[in-house]
This record gives structure tokens, C-alpha cells and sequence, in this order.
């Protein structure tokens, strides 16, 4: 029998939970999760980074694609490596933040993740955009998939 998803949901943040609360018990755990979420923040801002300047573009054989396809998969990697920057930095931030406060209870997978984007003033309108970006990175990563360069040395 199938679980209902909130029992699914329920158990991944008790996992979450669990192990967050299993380094907070060492001597060496707090400072683990602060490494680990100063890293994730880190990795965020760098893909954010990325697709403000669109280092990603380098990837593609030009000349396979049309410069409409081109166009389109620029901003599909744009937009969506922004959404996938702003996951990376928010999942830092609760490690960070349950590190510091140490309460297991603040480390939060991704459900728990869009769940207090949804609680928030504008959550619907952030949960929809944030999304509909990683949605286009998906497409992103299809075009990719099919139009990466895939020559040697580079």
C-alpha cells in the first residue's frame, strides 16, 4: 500500500532531523554542519553567479543550434540556475542555522524547504516561480544533454 504524502513528507524531514541531530550529539558535528552549509551557500552563489554572467554557454556546439534554439537555452539555463542558486542557499542557510542554534529541528530537506518558501507573505507567487525556474533548468539540462560540446579538452 502506498504511503499518503504527508506521511512521506513527514518521515524524509524526520530523516533530515535525525541525522542533523546525530552530528549535533559529536564534539566536531556543529562546526560540520556550519562547514557544510557555509559550502552549500557557497556552491549557490557561484551557480547564481554563473547564470547571471552565463559562463554556462561555452557548452554548446553553435553551430548544431539555430540562434533562436540558442536564445531560448540561454534563458532557460539563466532562469533556472537562479532557482537552483536560490535552493542551494536556502538549504545552507538551515544547516547553518541549526548548527548555530543547535536545533536538529532547523536542518530541513527540500519539501521542508518550499513548504516555509510557501508559508512566507508572498509563498504561493516565490513557490511558483521558484518552481517554474527549476522546471526550466529540466529543459536546460534536456538541451544540454542533446547540444553539449563534447570535444576533448574542453
Amino acid at each position: 500500500m502506498e504511503t499518503p504524502p504527508k506521511q512521506t513528507s513527514q518521515s524524509e524531514q524526520r530523516q533530515d532531523t535525525e541525522i542533523a541531530a546525530d552530528l549535533l550529539r559529536t564534539g566536531w558535528g556543529k562546526a560540520l554542519l556550519v562547514v557544510a552549509g557555509i559550502l552549500v551557500v557557497a556552491g549557490g552563489l557561484e551557480t547564481g553567479r554563473r547564470a547571471v554572467q552565463l559562463d554556462f554557454r561555452e557548452r554548446f556546439t553553435a553551430e548544431r543550434m539555430s540562434r533562436a534554439l540558442a536564445m531560448v537555452t540561454r534563458a532557460l539555463g539563466a532562469f533556472g540556475s537562479v532557482a537552483r542558486a536560490v535552493v542551494f542557499v536556502l538549504t545552507g542557510v538551515f544547516l547553518i542555522r541549526a548548527a548555530v542554534l543547535s536545533s536538529a529541528d532547523q536542518a530541513k530537506g527540500l519539501d521542508a524547504i518550499f513548504r516555509s518558501v510557501a508559508s512566507s507573505q508572498y509563498g504561493p507567487w516565490l513557490l511558483a516561480l521558484l518552481a517554474s525556474g527549476l522546471f526550466c533548468y529540466g529543459l536546460y539540462c534536456l538541451l544540454e544533454a542533446r547540444y553539449r560540446d563534447l570535444t576533448p579538452g574542453r
